[in-house]
């Protein structure tokens, strides 16, 4: 009950105008990596992964769409949620848009950035 009440107060204070009842109100990621990439890693370069990986996804969605990100170091491998509002650059809550046939896009130059040595990521699709 909290967490609905949470998001649908972060939606409507994002969010200009009414919604329908059907809508995609939000979209929850998991950001995470190989455990093999974890291993011997020190925290402070496990923070980074976490903050390149929220830069990335703000420049994508907007940092002021995103209104949750927690990290996760209690499992075998560290994991992040992050959670956005899926508004166009015209405030419209549109996940079809912001996701829709740009997910593939986005992949490619995920594995692409990944392949050069610029990020590390286990990319599942």
């Amino acid at each position: 009950m909290y967490r609905k009440k949470y998001v649908t107060l972060a939606v409507n204070r994002l969010v200009q105008e009414k919604t329908r009842k059907d809508s995609v109100k939000f979209v929850g990621t998991i950001i995470t990596a190989s455990p093999e990439f974890f291993k011997n890693r020190p925290p402070r370069e496990v923070e980074e992964y976490f903050r390149r990986a929220v830069d990335f996804l703000s420049g994508e969605v907007g940092r002021h769409n995103i209104f949750s990100a927690t990290v996760h170091m209690e499992k075998r491998t560290p994991h992040m949620h992050l959670c956005f509002v899926p508004l166009t650059k015209d405030n419209r809550l549109s996940a079809k848009e912001i996701l829709g046939n740009q997910l593939v896009e986005r992949y490619e130059c995920l594995r692409d950035m990944e392949q050069q040595g610029e990020l590390e990521m286990e990319l599942e699709m």
